[in-house]
């Protein structure tokens, strides 16, 4: 389990497109009994092989992934709230995991009124922002607006530089998911 993974609530349902493809999910599927509400599973689902044979399989194929690395340390993200309206729970871009570049943060964010921010400045870095619930609306300096609603996805390149503003777009908790990724020295200034 990654450090992020380790630091998030569960976000999607298992049966989730970002959890495998169906494809992906079929082969186990098939090798185990389906399970039935209300009744305990006794089925043994088969497995892939031993290490050994899939080390040689994939020796076959010239994969280059090996045997699975051990999670080595997990860490809790605490919800920090930074004013009212405003929280979130930091998993990248804390003093515990430094060596993650090109990712800068991964957060998980609530967003309420009266909490807004008004036009700021960002530079050096991409922004990826996933709205899991409710919504966000924004416009920036060089005349783009919208709102980032439920399953939108929102990519800002703030290259050069950018300025621009952001507040909930709807009543109640809006929720996203936020990631920052560093760019090239080239791309900055």
């Amino acid at each position: 389990m990654s450090a992020a993974a380790a630091c998030m609530p569960q976000l999607v349902p298992p049966s989730s497109p970002l959890h495998g493809s169906a494809a992906q999910q079929q082969p186990a599927m098939a090798a185990a009994e389906r399970r039935q509400p209300g009744v305990t599973e006794t089925a043994k689902i088969e497995s892939h092989g031993s290490e050994e044979q899939r080390a040689e399989d994939n020796s076959d194929r010239g994969s280059a992934v090996g045997k699975p690395r051990p999670v080595v340390r997990t860490l809790t993200c605490e919800r920090k709230a930074y004013m009212e309206g405003f929280a979130l729970w930091r998993s990248i871009g804390r003093p515990e995991l430094q060596e993650l570049d090109p990712i800068l943060s991964l957060d998980e964010f609530e967003f309420s009124a009266p909490a807004g921010f008004t036009d700021h400045p960002h530079r050096g870095f991409e922004n990826v922002t996933y709205m899991l619930e409710g919504s966000v609306s924004y416009h920036d300096f060089s005349g783009h607006k919208g709102t980032i609603n439920t399953g939108d996805v929102q990519w800002l390149t703030a290259g050069r530089g950018v300025v621009h503003a952001e507040v909930p777009g709807g009543h109640g908790v809006q929720r996203g998911i936020n990631i920052w990724i560093n760019l090239s020295a080239s791309d900055k200034m």
